[in-house]
This record gives C-alpha cells, structure tokens and sequence, in this order.
C-alpha cells in the first residue's frame, strides 16, 4: 500500500468546506505514517487484527492498508465482517467499494481512519466514495486520496467504503495472486487469484488449504464486467476458470489466433471479473501444468477487440524434490498435529461437517463399514471423539487423510485446528 502524500489528494466540494481539515492538522495528516506489521488472533473461524499504537501518531498496517490515527497511546482490535447484502440491494444504487471492518479502540484516542479502496487514479472523482456501515447512510470523508478515503471518528464503529451510485466497467488497481497447490501424481496446479489490490493477502491465504504462496509483482489494472483469459508459453498447460458464482457463462474451448505464439489456452478461459468482498475469495482460474515444469510465463489479456495484455510474468515454480520433502514431512507429523489438536476437533467439529468426513473416510477406505456403522450411532461431541481416536490408532497415513479432509471442508476450522 503506497503512502499518503498530499499529491494524492481530492480537494472535496466548496459545499463540504465543514468536513475538511483545518491546516494545522491536514499537516499532521499528510505526514508518512508509521508501518506496522499486527499480531493475529484466531478464535474459531475469526481472524483478529492487534497493534497497541506506542502514541499519538499516524500508524498503517501491512497486512490490511488501514491506517490509524491516534491522540494518544492505544490498542487497537480490528476484523473483516460480512456486509448484509439484503440491506444493499435496497439501498438506492450504491454499491460496496471495499470490506466491512469491525475497528475497536476501547482505550479511546482513535480520531481517524484512512480506509483503503481499490478505484484507479483515472477513475476516482471527488464524489464517487463515501463511508458507511450499513451501505445506507453514508459519512462524509473528510478526504479522498488515491488509495484512502479519510474519515473522523467519534465513537468505536465498523466502516466500510461504498460507492454512492452504480458505475458500469468501473477500472479498479487490482491485482493477480498465484498459489501453487500441493503436488499430485499427474500435475502441478497453480490457483490464479484476480482481486482488487485493497483485498488483504492475509484474507486470501487461509483459504488455500495448504497452497503454496508465489510470491510475484501482482499489480494490474481490472475492469469491472470484463471478460479476461490467461494464456501460458506451456503446449502441455490446460487452462480454465475456477467455478465460481460470479462467473459468467462459460463458452466453449477456444483457440486464439490473434496472439503470437507461443501462447496456448487450451481449455475453458474466459471470465468475467466481478468485484469480490468476501467472505470467500476462490480462484478465478486454475492452470495445469506437466509435474517436470519448473518454470512457466503466464499472461493475463483481455477479451475484447484489441485482446491486450494486461499482466505478463514469468513464473518460477519450487522443484518438484523441494515441493516433496516439504509434504513428506508434512504427513510425517500428522499423526502428532491430530493428537495436539484433539480436543478442539472434538469441540469445534460440526455435526454436517463430520458426517462428510466420515462418508470420504469411508470412500478411502480408513474406516470399515462396521466402524462406520457404529459411529453412525453416536451424537454431538460424542462422534467426533470417536471419529479422531478410531483414526489415531490407524496410524500416521490415516491422521493425514483426515486432516486432508478437514482443510478441504473447512479450512476455517483447519487454521483453527493449526492443522
């Protein structure tokens, strides 16, 4: 996230002169701010961001661009939360900008609150943004900068940008986020992640179920609506968009002729890019690629007349004997992460979740159909506690297939578990 300067900001309407800074302080509030990087709490399914600011100051976190200004020392707990989407379809046109956040100071002296939206410099007008909590009744910024909308607090609130009315093929900085997924007997899959770049990584990563991070410059410009594929220099690659529910209709394979070669797009590749808020961020799409490949360059075009390319990197993937040993050792301990962790699955494995993780042990064969038919006859807490310690006697290979199970249903509970 780029820091605030007073080149990067939109002077409001001669008609808000109220809202705005006086001089002294717009001063105060133009100044770099201090970075920091918070502690995470997870409870449960909840992620919870903790900084205590040492004094008065302007201080950003890495981890989601929030900015906090402070008149004194401070501690600050902060969390994503869900917009209530029946509230905004009813709310006369506006749209969400950018994610809800639950922000508490309960020491007092938290005085402002730059929070970040994603809308390019081209497109940002002075009164395209404001602040809400309901995506109603919106506050007045007291500023709008390239990166931040600023807003003065008054008492402890969750906030979230909104744009004040609906704007088609809206260009946003967005950003492409690459995960490669553990490794299988025929390919190496990399998830591709089209976001706005306001979207926290942190956000995205725990719902990667173990997926490697590539950690590779990501920044691109989006269009809301706009249709985009991505092509590889791989012949081998099979390329298609994720299933997701804000996916258009897919059309048939394509072969483009209009790039030069060595560009293939095997498979389904077009898809339509939608603003995304949460709570869950899948791939937009999924490239496969031979096991031997080790290298590969991935652009990102869109799908219009011109088919332009937006976004064009080569990507170096981890070998396959390094991706190996890390999993090797991984199954090593799942036995020994199972029992550290047994008493939680017990408390915090629900009812639908563990009777799909029994049916899959079942499929795979770590359970019999009698242990099956036995533990059918179990309730609450009681199952689960049967479940985890029938598994824990059959070794190792049977610990790993649960945890497998639980980070692929629910991965909320997988970093709750730490497993």
């Amino acid at each position: 996230m780029e820091d605030l300067t007073a080149d990067d900001t939109y002077q409001l309407d001669p008609s808000t002169a109220d809202s705005v800074l006086d001089e002294s302080k717009e001063s105060d509030l133009m100044k770099p701010p201090s970075i920091f990087t918070p502690e995470l709490l997870t409870e449960c399914t909840k992620v919870t961001y903790r900084f205590r600011c040492p004094g008065p100051g302007v201080f950003q976190c890495t981890l989601t661009g929030l900015v906090f200004v402070v008149d004194q020392e401070a501690g600050l707990l902060y969390r994503t939360v869900q917009w209530d989407e029946r509230i905004l379809q009813l709310s006369a046109g506006k749209m969400v900008a950018g994610l809800l956040f639950d922000i508490q100071c309960p020491e007092g002296g938290l005085s402002e609150l730059h929070l970040p939206h994603s809308v390019s410099k081209e497109a940002l007008r002075p009164d395209l943004l404001s602040v809400s909590s309901d995506g109603i009744h919106p506050m007045e910024p007291l500023k709008v900068t390239n990166t931040h909308m600023i807003v003065k607090l008054h008492h402890q609130s969750t906030l979230g940008v909104i744009y004040n009315f609906f704007i088609p093929s809206l260009t946003i900085n967005g950003q492409v986020l690459l995960f490669l997924q553990p490794p299988n007997t025929q390919w190496r899959i990399l998830n591709v992640v089209l976001l706005q770049d306001s979207i926290p990584l942190q956000e995205v990563k725990s719902q990667q179920c173990g997926a490697e991070f590539i950690n590779i410059s990501g920044e691109c410009p989006l269009i809301h609506g706009q249709s985009y594929s991505v092509h590889s220099d791989c012949e081998e690659a099979f390329i298609q968009p994720s299933v997701s529910p804000h996916a258009q209709t897919l059309q048939p394979p394509l072969h483009r002729h209009t790039l030069q070669p060595p560009l293939h797009t095997c498979g389904f590749q077009e898809y339509s890019f939608r603003l995304k808020y949460g709570p869950n961020f899948p791939p937009s799409f999924e490239v496969f690629l031979p096991r031997e490949c080790n290298e590969v360059t991935l652009m990102l075009q869109k799908d219009d007349e011109m088919r332009e390319v937006i976004w064009e990197r080569k990507v170096s993937l981890p070998g396959l004997l390094q991706a190996a040993a890390r999993n090797l050792e991984q199954d090593n301990v799942s036995e020994e992460k199972l029992r550290s962790c047994r008493l939680k699955f017990i408390e915090c494995m629900s009812s639908p979740n563990l009777d799909k993780v029994l049916d899959e042990l079942h499929d795979r064969g770590v359970i019999s159909d009698s242990e099956r038919e036995k533990v059918a006859g179990e309730r609450g807490r009681d199952k689960a506690r049967m479940v985890v310690d029938m598994v824990l006697k059959k070794g190792d290979e049977a610990c790993s297939d649960l945890i497998d199970l639980v980070r692929k249903g629910d991965p909320y509970l997988s970093r709750k578990l730490n497993i």
